[in-house]
């Protein structure tokens, strides 16, 4: 199973993924090295697009969330996009 998050703007956009461990509500922040992320920059309008793929971990019944966090760091902000997991799907 995998969870997917995209972003288009200007600049290029850094993405990060968190998981919300069920029995205590704790955050766990996904690293970097295991997510799939990439951008490309429009030709046209200078936009970029950002496409991120976050591979559920095996013990997914372990967490009741995941939530995908991009931050642009010219306006210093973070949009976020959280999704329920129910017993172990999205």
């Amino acid at each position: 199973m995998t969870a997917v998050c995209t972003a288009r703007g200007f600049p290029e956009a850094s993405v990060q993924w968190s998981l919300q461990y069920l029995y205590n509500n704790s955050q766990h922040f996904i690293d970097p090295r295991d997510v799939q992320t990439a951008a490309e920059q429009d030709q046209h309008d200078h936009l970029f697009s950002v496409s991120s793929t976050l591979k559920m971990p095996a013990d997914i019944s372990e967490y009741h969330r995941v939530t995908c966090f991009i931050y642009n760091p010219t306006l210093n902000v973070t949009l976020n996009d959280t999704r329920l997991l129910n017993r172990g799907e999205l």
